[in-house]
């Protein structure tokens, strides 16, 4: 029962989108022409914003601080994997791996900045 129950909740991680059993998931969860050319378009703008700096976001992250930069890395590789992550479950586990990155990053500059 559990199975099944798995199995329809998150189909594109256990059945195969042709599955014959699940036709209204073909339609539902295959990529279409349209979609993948506006995944390249979120790809560009996510890289795009590179440049963007926690200065920029007024957030006090000190970079200088290895343990803090390794987190902000951490928050930028989870916001460039999203697009690869099919299931909204995979995105959200991205984006909440984003969310703890940063606010960890936040914690150690914190941090870093009370001790010196």
């Amino acid at each position: 029962m559990q199975q099944a129950v798995v199995s329809l909740t998150y189909p594109d991680q256990f059945c195969c989108c042709c599955c014959p059993r699940h036709p209204t998931l073909h339609s539902v969860f295959t990529a279409e022409p349209e979609d993948e050319s506006k995944d390249l378009a979120f790809q560009s703008r996510v890289r795009r914003l590179q440049w963007v700096t926690p200065d920029h976001l007024e957030a006090n992250m000190d970079l200088e601080n290895p343990a803090a930069m390794v987190e902000f890395e951490k928050a930028q590789d989870s916001l460039i994997i999203l697009d690869a992550r099919r299931s909204p479950q995979e995105k959200l586990e991205c984006i909440v791996a984003c969310s703890k990155a940063v606010f960890m990053c936040l914690k150690l500059s914190a941090e870093s900045t009370q001790v010196g």
